[in-house]
């Protein structure tokens, strides 16, 4: 039939098909019939995040942690023996008083007369023995261990410290022990009381 528009069969749709983006129309069909017909180009798929940069700086940051806090810590462990281990700075060096008497089967008895100071411990503090000729140290033992064969220590008030009221009996018997020889209390690099055997 003249002057009529061609039937469709399905109505005009003016949205894209899935996955493509609409254009502006490019003009009408040719002869001026119909309507602007759109252009639809195809939708570009999302960049894909490339997380390389991320996982270096993480691994970078990690590194470095590491080599700043593991010295550190070994620093502030080191610090913190040396002085759990030394006496504190209010406190001054240990100083013991002795007595030296030769009893009548022979042994020295020594005896602890004061102390002053930081209290000794026994297990710090070292028996020495110097021998007058040579003086070469002969007897070096730790108080602790409470008898030898060239010693025996009676820790009077059973504290684990030299005080006041302590013993140590010098046995005659050793031949490392004589008369004239000196008798020392070492305790933490220095000599903390001297006196020679009669």
């Amino acid at each position: 039939m003249q002057g009529q528009q061609p039937g469709y069969s399905q109505a005009y749709d003016p949205r894209p098909p899935p996955g493509y983006n609409q254009q502006p129309a490019y003009g009408q069909a040719p002869g001026g019939y119909g309507y602007p017909q759109p252009m639809y180009m195809p939708v570009a798929a999302p960049p894909k995040k490339d997380n390389t940069v991320a996982i270096v700086v993480v691994v970078v940051l990690v590194v470095v942690m590491l080599v700043i806090i593991v010295p550190v810590a070994m620093v502030f462990f080191m610090v913190n023996q040396a002085v759990t281990n030394s006496p504190s700075s209010g406190s001054s060096p240990p100083y013991v008083s002795m007595r030296v008497e030769k009893n009548s089967n022979g042994d020295w008895l020594v005896s602890i007369v004061s102390t002053a100071g930081t209290q000794a411990s026994l297990s710090s503090t070292k028996l020495q023995v110097v021998n007058q000729t040579t003086s070469a140290i002969t007897v070096n033992s730790y108080l602790s261990s409470g008898s030898s064969s060239d010693f025996q220590y009676n820790d009077n008030d059973a504290n684990g410290k030299v005080n006041a009221g302590d013993t140590i009996l010098l046995k005659h018997t050793s031949s490392n022990i004589h008369s004239g020889d000196t008798v020392k209390l070492y305790y933490s690099g220095s000599t903390i009381s001297s006196r020679s055997l009669p």
